[in-house]
């Protein structure tokens, strides 16, 4: 154990080496050279946050890319760019927080990863075979940036949660900065609903603000998390029902994004019928008709209030739908979408074993080196790295369910929301986006190896406490008969 100078010390060069990491960065970036102290003072000036909260963190990275207007690869990337920004802060808050544990002996971080070894295992297990993939894939650029985001942002949200959330308070800072943030992108989803203007996608294309699926899916995220998770007052249940929940939910609906909507009916739905042992069946049933009514309500209010845009890509995404449903063909981004499931079942079939590679699926399909996905995780997986990518990375998330499955028993089931979030974010990986688009379900999977140790600790103290009071009440009666 160190002395508090020693500590001191420490924390001052871990401060230092951040702000000299950050200052070379944007040397590197070429940015001028000005900003050079402001890193510096910012990096002082944050230092109380990281120490304090470091757990509120970690969410900034998975939310700034919903908040750009300019989105896209690597190429566009600047010191000033948000993410960027986020990725260095939450690196920040991990290093101080090992450097922390580094003075004064504390083995938390070893022994988290140490008790959750199976999946940390899995976990780079997957890594390796998608880095390894890149030796080979047809599309050397879209490949690299694939990899490169994968290693450097998802990577860092599947660890950040295991060596920052130590105690329930982190949970609880976690949870409440998943809501305000959720609910700050639905108002400003709504607001871009009324206020149609155009953004840079990543795909190099000008598209109007009218569909936010990465808005959608963090929205329902932030419902299951009110509904499931447990507040230590019913007064904040309340107030975030009343205030969050509908702002949420409409929001959610001014996304124009089927798949959130579809698997968080789904989750809810299922949710009721197997997490009643956390809440009665009746209340449970409750929330679930409320929220699936405030939904649908949403959505009929928004495709008739919305500006003419905005009711036309509503109606035609319901027409998509309907056509789907009566078994025809949905036609438009539905349809898009079927299609990118035959030709990922073609692409599989034609490599099988090791498949195209890290980003070889727009090779296959645009017979090109560009951004291109299937728009499902284990076909995009299959596609690009084969069976063995597909069964590391089933092997990883049958594990996850599996741990996620045990937080209902554990501790009374004080943890058991992540287990229908963990299936929502899921869900959402097989309708849109690529491995790195959705990092959000990364660092679900990290927060819940992070809270199957915080359990196990929590039960060990509650048994020590059990075994003290046991011991001690021969001493507290005989004290209570013979005062002194």
């Amino acid at each position: 154990m160190m002395k508090s100078g020693q500590t001191n010390l420490w924390m001052c060069a871990a401060v230092a080496g951040l702000a000299t990491a950050l200052s070379a960065s944007a040397l590197a970036l070429q940015i001028d050279s000005y900003w050079i102290p402001g890193i510096f003072a910012a990096a002082v000036l944050v230092f109380p946050l990281i120490k304090r909260y470091p757990s509120a963190l970690i969410l900034p990275v998975v939310f700034s890319g919903e908040f750009k207007e300019v989105r896209g690869g690597l190429d566009r990337l600047n010191a000033l760019d948000p993410t960027l920004l986020a990725v260095a802060l939450l690196c920040g808050a991990v290093m101080l927080r090992l450097s922390w544990d580094l003075t004064r002996g504390d083995p938390s971080f070893l022994d988290a990863a140490a008790s959750n070894w199976k999946g940390v295992i899995l976990y780079l297990g997957l890594t390796t075979v998608i880095s390894a993939s890149f030796l080979y894939t047809p599309a050397p650029n879209y490949g690299a940036e694939k990899v490169v985001r994968f290693l450097g942002i998802c990577s860092l949200l599947f660890f950040a949660p295991i060596v920052l959330i130590r105690r329930e308070r982190d949970l609880r800072i976690f949870v409440v900065a998943l809501v305000a943030l959720s609910t700050a992108l639905s108002v400003k989803t709504l607001y871009g609903l009324f206020h149609i203007k155009l953004i840079l996608n990543g795909w190099d294309q000008l598209v109007t603000s009218v569909t936010e699926i990465g808005a959608g899916q963090l929205a329902g995220m932030a419902i299951l998390a009110i509904v499931y998770y447990r507040f230590a007052s019913p007064n904040v249940i309340r107030w975030l029902t009343i205030l969050c929940v509908p702002l949420l939910v409409v929001g959610l609906a001014g996304a124009n994004a089927r798949g959130p909507i579809l698997s968080l009916a789904l989750v809810l739905l299922l949710g009721a019928i197997f997490m009643r042992r956390q809440q009665s069946l009746q209340s449970q049933f409750f929330v679930t008709v409320f929220i699936l009514g405030l939904l649908l309500a949403g959505l009929v209010f928004l495709m008739n209030r919305t500006p003419g845009e905005a009711q036309d890509t509503m109606a035609s995404k319901v027409d998509e739908l309907s056509n789907l449903a009566a078994g025809h063909n949905p036609g438009g981004s539905a349809g898009k979408r079927l299609e990118f499931y035959d030709d990922a079942v073609r692409a599989f079939e034609s490599r099988p074993a090791i498949g195209w590679g890290v980003g070889g699926w727009s090779q296959f399909y645009y017979h090109e080196d560009k951004r291109g996905y299937p728009h499902n995780l284990f076909l995009e997986v299959a596609v690009e790295q084969g069976l063995a990518g597909l069964f590391v990375l089933s092997v990883f998330v049958a594990h996850i369910f599996w741990v996620a499955a045990r937080q209902r028993v554990e501790l009374g089931g004080r943890f058991s929301f992540i287990l229908p979030v963990v299936a929502y974010s899921l869900s959402v990986t097989m309708f849109s986006g690529d491995i790195t688009d959705n990092r959000s379900f990364w660092m679900w999977c990290g927060l819940c190896l992070a809270l199957s140790r915080l359990a196990r600790v929590e039960e060990r103290e509650s048994a020590l406490d059990e075994d003290w009071r046991a011991l001690s009440a021969p001493l507290r009666s005989y004290s209570a008969i013979h005062p002194t």
